[in-house]
Formats: structure tokens, sequence, C-alpha cells
């Protein structure tokens, strides 16, 4: 598939709207957002789009997060201005996170992967409770940020899944997907650490594509950190490509 420039913008759209901030604020053609500090993409600049047309536009927007008691972030991707990171970087602004978007379509990635009939599998339109007790826990994440993660998939305007995989009755994965425009975001994926290397994984992003593909969703895809070796090696299995490249970039002075 040739991706275009307009797809990439898309893909990056559903993402944006896929992981919604409790404050977001447009910014010209950008978009300021601010989470209590839970998660790097919904306390960062979303840059898909062009040059703010401002001279002084870098003190305003860490003007924003100065006023949010957050670190001045900015999300970059292929479709971000080249100028933009260029200026950050000169501006005492870091790298971390540096990630590949990949991609694959739906109903390839269902006919690849075997269905494990051992495995429950739950489906809920709209996160509860139990489905974020489980994904605190699973993640290991501090109970602090708990009402950040809710704050993000309770927002969720656009049509999703949360996803429970349950051996035995036992909680053993989770993953979340959301859909528009014939891409679907695929996110959360986690698996219990006592239960890895057992092909959970690769089930979670079956099911997932199945209920995708199921609702007029033709490709699916995810984000995965450069360093995932593990989570890069099960994509390239599946037959993901890469869609694009990304990054965060942080303040790293005077904050």
């Amino acid at each position: 598939m040739n991706i275009s420039k307009e797809t990439q913008q898309l893909v990056e759209q559903v993402i944006a709207l896929a992981w919604p901030a409790e404050i977001e604020e447009p910014y010209h053609s950008w978009m300021l957002r601010a989470n209590r500090g839970v998660s790097k993409r919904a306390n960062s600049v979303f840059t898909i789009g062009e040059m703010p047309s401002t001279d002084n536009w870098l003190s305003e927007i860490e003007r924003f997060y100065d006023n949010q008691l957050l670190s001045p972030c900015f999300y970059i991707g292929e479709n971000t201005p080249q100028e933009v990171d260029q200026l950050l970087a000169k501006n005492n602004y870091e790298i971390i996170n540096e990630m590949y978007l990949l991609y694959h379509e739906s109903k390839r990635v269902v006919e690849t992967v075997e269905k494990n009939n051992e495995l429950v599998t739950t489906f809920n339109h709209d996160v509860n409770s139990s489905w974020v007790d489980s994904f605190m826990q699973l993640e290991r994440h501090d109970t602090s940020l708990r009402e950040g993660y809710e704050i993000i998939f309770q927002n969720i305007q656009i049509p999703k899944m949360f996803l429970t995989l349950k051996l035995n009755e036992k909680v053993v994965a989770l993953g979340t997907v959301a859909i528009k425009d014939g891409w679907g975001y695929i996110s959360n994926v986690v698996v219990d650490q006592r239960y890895r290397r057992r092909g959970f994984g690769s089930q979670v992003i079956r099911e997932l594509a199945k209920w995708a593909y199921e609702h007029d969703t033709k490709y699916i895809f995810l984000q995965v950190k450069k360093t995932n070796k593990a989570g890069l090696k099960l994509y390239e299995h599946l037959g993901f490509s890469t869609l694009s490249e990304s990054h965060f970039r942080i303040k790293t002075v005077n904050y």
C-alpha cells in the first residue's frame, strides 16, 4: 500500500481522537493537550498541521503548560513541519519515546492468528471500573494515575471497544481499539507478566482486529516504541508494516 501524506494525517487524527485529554485547546492548526500529567500523548502539543502564524508561539505554548504545572512537550510526527523539531532542539527540548506507527489489514490479522479457544473474550463498548482495575494492575500503574486514565477512556467519542481476555476466569490480557474512516487504532495491549510468551498478545490483536473488521474497518494500526524489541518482533511476525515514525520532545531546562 502506498501511504500518502493525507493518509498519514488521517491516521494521526484518529490517534488524537482515540486518546483524548481532559483539556484540549486549539492553537492555530495545532492542539494543546493536558491531562493531569497522565501519559505523554495526552499532555503534549499535537503538531500535525501548519506552523502557527505568530512569532512567539513557543513562549505562548510554554506558558500554557507552565499554568498546568507540566513540562512543555511536543508530539512530532512525519507531518509536523520540519523546522519545529529543529527549533525545539535548539531550545533544550530532548527527544524521548521514539516510535514506529505500524499497520496491517484487519482481515489478514484475523486469518494469520489461530483463535485460542481456551480464552474467554469479553467486549465492552464503554469502559467500566472492572476494566480499569485490571488495566491498572496489569500495567502496574500507581493508583494516583487512575483518575487521569479514566478521563482518557471515558472521553473517547469515536466508536471503541474495551477487550478483556480471561483464562480460567482470571484476567490475563487487555486491549482497546477505536475506529474512524476505515482505520482502527489499537492501544493498551497488556498481558499479565505471569502469562507472557503464550501467544496471548497475539490473541488480543486478533480479537480487536476481528471486531474492527466486522465494523467496516479495513486497516488497524498501533504505535510501538523502537526500544520494545519483543513488541516489534510480535508485530513483524503478524505481518505489520511501517506507516510512519514519531517521537516526543520535552523541555529539559528550567522546568
